[in-house]
């Protein structure tokens, strides 16, 4: 999976209703499959949860209308908005994973803030960090 390092993500966080729609399809998709989100997830946990993001149309649509507003600049200098067309050439297919990651993750931790469950969200990107 490629890392952001060599682009730079701008994100805005959509609406209110949106944020808890993606709650609910993300949770639903999970479920579907037998999985759930739990702290101190292992390697194959998280990508089993990183392709239900990839694979799930709702969530696939969820996380382009959370990202509408959002751009990814690009090592050329380009800015872009985050959309399909952006993951049409092959060569942006890299960064799926990462940037609907950060998608999701800038419009969850919000509701998760000050409840002590950001590792789970940490979990999905592979962070350790105290916020």
């Amino acid at each position: 999976m490629a890392n952001l390092d060599d682009v730079k993500l701008t994100l805005i966080e959509g609406s209110f209703q949106d944020g808890m729609a993606l709650q609910r399809v993300l949770t639903d998709s999970l479920n579907a499959k037998g999985l759930s989100l739990k702290e101190n997830m292992g390697g194959m946990e998280i990508m089993e949860i990183a392709l239900v993001v990839g694979t799930d149309p709702e969530v696939q649509r969820i996380l382009f209308k959370l990202g509408a507003e959002s751009t990814i600049t690009t090592e050329d200098g380009r800015s872009h908005k985050i959309n399909e067309e952006f993951f049409q050439p092959v060569e942006n297919r890299k960064y799926y994973i990462p940037v609907m990651t950060e998608i999701a993750k800038k419009n969850l931790t919000p509701f998760f803030k000050d409840l002590n469950v950001q590792s789970l969200i940490d979990g999905l990107t592979g962070e350790n960090s105290q916020k």
